[in-house]
């Protein structure tokens, strides 16, 4: 290791990419080690060696849309104000090991603000990230996402950490407003701190298109049977949303609470939520009530298997 190089480290980002990036800047915590092993005898020049975050994502948007990327260690990295990431093709990557909840790679609110962080850029890739969510009653929103065309890879969205968030009704885990965001391996909320207001892990805003969950868990604890994994403002033009492999666990100490129903969708206009066959509900009395029917689809086996969840139907892709 002591032989490392900088060439040796970009590899390292490459590799994890999948694809060929333009600079490498790298978030280190000043006191962890991997600070000092990145300093040492130059492995990585100064000008790419960052302690703020705010001034590695900075240094890599300053070429906005040339596919730079911030590689950040697996320490806990504290946020003391709400940070906006609004650059285009600049890309976040934690050079930890893979997991799928409590990654090291950990980026932190350190204090009281909303949304935490706000992603209004397009064409982002963000990767092996652990974002814990929340340090008073009004850290209501935790992500903001209003950019297209972004893609979360192996990153959880971790909230509320704070009991008080978790019973406001003005929690909203992820709201998303952008289309075309593309969701693989995440985890949304966790099964820790409980809530009991009719809030979401992800709220999908009116008109977002093409929003693709695969592979992810969505997850929250119980007190009373309000909280929702989805909200849908179906409000005006078009809103899709489409989820492969997924799984939706509502904990419940001694599984005494049940959620009420997993999905609500406010508004009129059209929407579509398609939940293939492999998807699945654990501790749900019903997918949506039954003026939500028309707007969500459930895969084969169809419709018996959809009654079996929700006690009424929802309508079977192709039905």
């Amino acid at each position: 290791m002591g032989n490392l190089r900088e060439h040796d480290v970009h590899a390292a980002v490459i590799q994890q990419l999948g694809f060929a990036p333009g600079a490498i800047h790298h978030l280190a915590k000043s006191d962890g080690v991997p600070y000092g092993f990145l300093r040492d005898n130059r492995r990585i020049p100064a000008s790419r060696l960052h302690t703020a975050i705010l001034d590695a994502y900075d240094a890599a948007g300053r070429q906005n849309g040339n596919n730079n990327v911030v590689a950040v260690t697996p320490d806990a990295h504290n946020i003391g104000a709400a940070l906006v990431l609004n650059k285009n093709h600049t890309h976040m990557l934690g050079m930890g090991p893979p997991g799928r909840m409590n990654l090291r790679t950990r980026l932190s609110q350190g204090a009281a603000f909303t949304p935490f962080i706000t992603i209004s850029g397009y064409g982002n890739y963000f990767k092996r990230l652990y974002f814990m969510h929340g340090t008073a009653e009004a850290d209501y929103v935790g992500f903001l996402i209003s950019g297209a065309r972004n893609v979360f890879e192996n990153v959880h969205f971790a909230g509320p950490q704070v009991a008080a968030i978790g019973g406001h009704a003005n929690y909203i885990g992820v709201h998303i407003t952008g289309s075309e965001n593309y969701f693989k391996d995440c985890q949304f909320g966790f099964s820790t701190m409980a809530r009991d207001e009719a809030t979401p892990n992800v709220q999908i805003g009116a008109n977002v298109q093409n929003t693709v969950f695969e592979n992810c868990i969505f997850s929250l604890a119980l007190t009373d049977g309000d909280p929702l994994f989805l909200k849908v403002l179906n409000t005006s033009g078009m809103t899709e949303a489409y989820f492969k492999n997924c799984t939706f666990v509502a904990f419940s100490s001694n599984w005494a609470t049940t959620m009420t129903k997993a999905i609500e969708c406010t508004g009129g206009s059209t929407c579509g939520l398609y939940f293939d066959a492999l998807c699945n509900f654990v501790n749900v009395t019903a997918i949506c009530d039954t003026t939500d029917d028309a707007y969500v689809f459930m895969a084969s086996p169809g419709d018996a298997a959809a009654t079996a969840y929700t006690g009424h139907a929802v309508r079977g892709l192709g039905a």
